[in-house]
């Protein structure tokens, strides 16, 4: 980029040319609109940001943190599916990131998201077939305690298991939402600002754990896709009783979902990864979407992602829209209206 500051000397600016470098896009591939402004607004502003943030052959925090981050590649993976038949980009990120994980917890599983991701749209299972072993990793499934959860905050957080994982950092932590409060280090309660409507972090955490239910189910798919029938069984039935034992923890009497054992707060992020995973038992699910609503948009814009998903699966079409298409400072409408043309 070039900036130009403006001194007490005299200035004229007579001619600008941007050159722009750009992956091969086919504009005519998709094309959306609808009576409802906003909700055109926002398709394009997502539309673009996708198709500007590809232009390196890559996810685009290759060049703007020098790393990818698997949520953030994830969420744009999707995006890009619904724009244009283009599958090198999202295969060839997703690879790289097997083996140059981040630190958040969560973030490190949603490699095991990319990898199904990248299945059910291509219909190929070379990628899940080469790196098997490593999905399996990814999921975490090392870090399981005593008690049938996992955590980041025990002794089986080890060097060896980060290697498993290919993370070369110290540590890796909970991250709950995006901006993030407070890292979760060790049990320290509440979280310290951010998008995390106060997610209270302890050393076992229902969004981490929910996240590693998924993974499960995934990889029970995956194993079957591939022929490892054997592990396919064994991630199925360990995705039926981690289930059991995630309600057991997380699940209260009066229906919602708690920050973690031990705590006494339930967040929306709490309440909506367990409801857009297909962790809620049915009797529970009107009052866990029931107090998601009364939430409004409490989250950050990478947990609204999930948000929308949790809505849209069980039938709040009409109030999704609404956050969609709101014009509140909690929404995208806002980002446009403060002068963004991209995310």
């Amino acid at each position: 980029y070039c900036e130009i500051v403006f001194g007490s000397e005299e200035f004229q600016v007579n001619e600008i040319e941007q050159k722009a470098l750009s992956y091969h896009h086919n504009k005519d591939a998709s094309y959306f609109s609808s009576s409802n402004e906003n909700l055109n607004a926002v398709y394009n502003l997502c539309k673009y940001s996708t198709i500007a943030n590809t232009f390196n052959g890559d996810y685009a925090n290759s060049q703007r943190e020098r790393m990818m981050y698997e949520a953030d590649c994830y969420i744009q993976q999707m995006c890009h599916y619904a724009i244009v038949r283009e599958y090198k980009i999202q295969r060839y990120s997703t690879e790289n990131l097997f083996f140059h994980a981040t630190w958040p917890t969560e973030w490190i599983m949603h490699s095991v998201l990319m990898a199904y991701a990248d299945y059910l749209h291509t219909g190929n299972a070379d990628l899940i077939q080469q790196y098997y072993s490593v999905l399996n990793a990814k999921t975490l499934i090392a870090l399981t305690a005593e008690n049938g959860l996992i955590s980041t905050l025990t002794d089986l957080h080890t060097r060896e298991f980060l290697n498993s994982i290919y993370f070369n950092g110290d540590s890796i932590h909970d991250i709950v939402d995006w901006p993030h409060g407070k890292l979760q280090r060790e049990p320290q309660g509440f979280g310290d600002g951010g998008e995390t409507d106060n997610f209270e972090f302890k050393t076992f955490n229902s969004v981490v754990n929910a996240f590693h239910y998924r993974c499960l189910i995934l990889m029970s798919e995956m194993a079957k896709t591939t022929g490892n029938i054997e592990d396919a069984g064994f991630f199925k039935k360990r995705a039926k009783n981690f289930k059991k034992i995630f309600n057991a923890n997380f699940l209260t009497r009066d229906g919602l979902y708690i920050d973690g054992i031990g705590s006494d707060h339930s967040s929306i992020h709490a309440n909506l990864f367990p409801l857009a995973f297909g962790l809620v038992p049915d009797k529970n699910k009107p009052k866990v979407v029931e107090y998601i609503k009364s939430k409004g948009m409490a989250t950050g814009v990478y947990g609204a992602n999930y948000l929308m998903e949790a809505l849209y699966i069980e039938g709040e079409d009409d109030y999704a829209l609404e956050l969609l298409t709101a014009e509140t400072d909690r929404s995208w409408m806002h980002m446009i209206e403060v002068g963004s043309t991209m995310t």
